[in-house]
């Protein structure tokens, strides 16, 4: 169920912003703002999918130790890449931006 939900969370995400989506942190001179769909209360749905697949992945093989290692290790990750990706959003958007930060969580809804 964690894997299945976890894509099925992730690609909502990626196909919300379309064309914005880059495997790599960058935004494009003519970029919006998304701010809907999976994006209305979460910064990063896409990393909380993935986060939710792999740990779900762990599950499915019975792998409960390397869950743990992996919930740790990629929240870590995803911390880091986080903190690159919403510097260049704020340099990009500004105010729009920060304003956005105030509303909303950055992967896990009401906690982080």
């Amino acid at each position: 169920v964690l894997l299945v939900a976890g894509v099925a969370f992730r690609v909502a995400a990626i196909r919300t912003l379309e064309r914005s989506f880059t495997a790599t942190v960058q935004v494009a001179e003519d970029q919006q703002l998304i701010t809907s769909g999976p994006y209305k209360r979460l910064r990063h749905p896409s990393y909380l999918g993935a986060y939710t697949a792999y740990i779900g992945s762990a599950f499915l093989l019975q792998a409960y130790l390397a869950g743990v290692a992996i919930a740790v290790v990629m929240f870590c990750v995803y911390r880091l890449r986080i903190a690159v990706e919403e510097t260049e959003l704020i340099r990009s958007f500004g105010e729009s931006y920060r304003q956005y930060i105030f509303s909303t969580k950055r992967m896990i809804p009401y906690i982080y």
